[in-house]
């Protein structure tokens, strides 16, 4: 069975996009998504992705983690939107909604890198990398 995967792409900024392996019965993956979203959340279907609101990213990763043992997390970064001082300060919980060019590695103080470069009083720049891709497992969320 293949690992379900999660991506939160900037084409459709208040949307994740969740594929799971089909298991039967057929309402097991949206009651999946439903019990880690919430009961009145609103998941859309069409050709094997489930779709829904954004605010749900953290607790289906967790939920899709614990339920198979990992999930395939792509998160897509703006490389034109300027990293500052803000997203450094800003809360750790919060790195699922970085979307700046820093692709989350300074989001909450985690840590500037290498390839980051200073251009003004608060602003960082980094204009190679667009997506970054990742597997969260299940002992890592159990961790938290």
């Amino acid at each position: 069975m293949r690992r379900p995967s999660v991506k939160r792409l900037l084409a459709d900024p208040t949307k994740i996009q969740v594929r799971i392996p089909y298991r039967e019965p057929r309402h097991l993956n949206r009651d999946l998504l439903k019990d880690a979203a919430g009961a009145r959340v609103r998941i859309e279907y069409d050709a094997g992705v489930f779709r829904l609101a954004r605010v749900h990213l953290k607790d289906v990763i967790v939920a899709l983690a614990r339920e198979f043992g990992a999930v395939d997390v792509l998160l897509e970064f703006n490389e034109t939107e300027k990293c500052d001082t803000r997203c450094q300060q800003a809360n750790p919980a919060t790195f699922y909604d970085c979307t700046c060019s820093c692709l989350a590695r300074n989001h909450g103080g985690v840590g500037v890198g290498p390839q980051w470069m200073q251009v003004g009083d608060t602003t960082l720049i980094n204009q190679q990398l667009r997506q970054h891709q990742f597997t969260v497992t299940r002992q890592q969320v159990t961790a938290t």
